[in-house]
C-alpha cells in the first residue's frame, strides 16, 4: 500500500493532504496549507495576474515535491471558483502540469460542496440530524444540507472572503459602517438560505480559524476544534476585534495564522451574515475539508 496525495487549488489558499487509505478510511502523513492569493483582483480583471499564478505554483511545487519525497505517486488536483472563472486559467494548468507534471480538473461549485459535506460527515460521525454545512473561501461559500451522509440539497454561492475584503475593507483599520455595509449586502446575497434549516457546521479555514481565535490556539489542532461550538456572540467578538485592529496587530493574534489576517474580517462576517439567516446561535466546526472529502471519495469510498 502506498501514500496518495490530493490538491485543492482554491481563490485563497492551496492544500495538500498525503494519506494511506484502507477500509473506508484515511491515515493522515501531511495536510498542508498555502495562502497565495491566487484570486486576488480576479473580479475586476477577469484573469489571474502574474504574480498570485507565480506564488500559487511555487507552492503547488513545494507541496509536490513533499508528496513524492513521501512516497506518493498517484497524485489528484480539483481547483475551484478562481480557476472556474479566470480567462486565463488555462495557462496556469498548462504551468502546473509543464512545472509539477500534475493535471488539474476544475469542479463545479456543487461538486465543491458534495466533498465539502462528506468531510464533514467523516469529522462529526453518523448524525440522524439535518445538517446545514457551509465552506467560506476566498472566491465562494458551498452549502450543503443533508443527514446521514446523504446530500439533500447543495449549491455554490459567488460570496468569498476576497471580493468581500476589495469591497468594504479598504481602509486599515476598517470603520464600523463598513462592516455594517457589508452584512446588509451579504445578507441580501443570501437570502436563498430563507426558510432553509439545519444544524449549522462550518468546514474550511475560516470556520477553524473562528474556532482558534476562540481557543487562543498557538497552532492548528483538529483534535481541539473538532466539533467545537462557536456561539453568536463569539462570532460578534471577533468580528469587532477584526476590525479594530490594523493588519499589523491582527497577524500577532494567537489562533490567527498572520497570511489569513488581510481575508478574516470579510470571512467573519460571511459567517454571521450565514448564521443571521439561518437563524442559528451557534457554529460547530468540522476539523476536515474538501481535501479530506475528496481523499475519500477517490481512495477510501
Amino acid at each position: 500500500m502506498t501514500p496518495k496525495a490530493v490538491f485543492d487549488v482554491g481563490s485563497n489558499s492551496v492544500k495538500m493532504l498525503v494519506a494511506m487509505s484502507g477500509g473506508g478510511t484515511m491515515g493522515i502523513l501531511a495536510d498542508e496549507v498555502r495562502i497565495c492569493g491566487l484570486g486576488q483582483g480576479l473580479r475586476v480583471s477577469g484573469q489571474l495576474s502574474e504574480e498570485a499564478m507565480e506564488r500559487s505554483l511555487d507552492a503547488l511545487e513545494e507541496l509536490v515535491d513533499i508528496a513524492r519525497k513521501l512516497g506518493a505517486t498517484d497524485m489528484r488536483a480539483v481547483g475551484t471558483q478562481a480557476l472556474r472563472h479566470a480567462k486565463n486559467g488555462g495557462d496556469f494548468l498548462e504551468q502546473l502540469r509543464l512545472r509539477c507534471d500534475l493535471d488539474l480538473a476544475i469542479i463545479s461549485g456543487e461538486e465543491e460542496a458534495r466533498l465539502s459535506f462528506r468531510a464533514a460527515g467523516a469529522s462529526l460521525g453518523p448524525r440522524d440530524d439535518l445538517l446545514a454545512t457551509f465552506d467560506v473561501g476566498g472566491g465562494s461559500t458551498e452549502f450543503n444540507f443533508g443527514r446521514q451522509g446523504r446530500v439533500e440539497d447543495c449549491f455554490s454561492l459567488p460570496l468569498g472572503c476576497i471580493p468581500i475584503t476589495e469591497d468594504f475593507f479598504g481602509e486599515d483599520p476598517p470603520v464600523r459602517e463598513k462592516v455594517d455595509a457589508a452584512l446588509k449586502a451579504l445578507h441580501g446575497e443570501l437570502s436563498v438560505l430563507s426558510g432553509k434549516k439545519g444544524i449549522l457546521v462550518g468546514i474550511g479555514g475560516t470556520a477553524t480559524t473562528l474556532g482558534s481565535v476562540q481557543l487562543g490556539l498557538d497552532h492548528f489542532q483538529g483534535e481541539n476544534l473538532r466539533g467545537l461550538s462557536v456561539p453568536l456572540g463569539e462570532v460578534d467578538r471577533q468580528i469587532e476585534l477584526y476590525r479594530s485592529l490594523p493588519l499589523v496587530d491582527r497577524r500577532n493574534l494567537s489562533g490567527l495564522h498572520p497570511e489569513r489576517a488581510p481575508l478574516i474580517l470579510a470571512g467573519a462576517c460571511i459567517v454571521r451574515a450565514v448564521m443571521d439567516r439561518l437563524g442559528s446561535r451557534e457554529l460547530l466546526l468540522s476539523d476536515l475539508a474538501l481535501r479530506h472529502g475528496l481523499f475519500l471519495d477517490l481512495f477510501a469510498p
